[in-house]
């Protein structure tokens, strides 16, 4: 229960992440075509 639970909270952030992405491609579009939204992105998978 406790894999399952973890695997749930630690696919979240992603499944959100596509979510959002789909219902509103220019709000996150930063991320990938500025170099700083870049960076953040490598941090926050690094912070994972």
């Amino acid at each position: 229960e406790a894999k399952a639970s973890a695997m749930i909270l630690g696919s979240l952030p992603f499944i959100m992440f596509c979510i959002i992405y789909m219902m509103n491609p220019d709000y996150e579009s930063l991320l990938f075509t500025d170099p700083r939204g870049r960076l953040i992105l490598g941090g926050g998978l690094v912070a994972m």
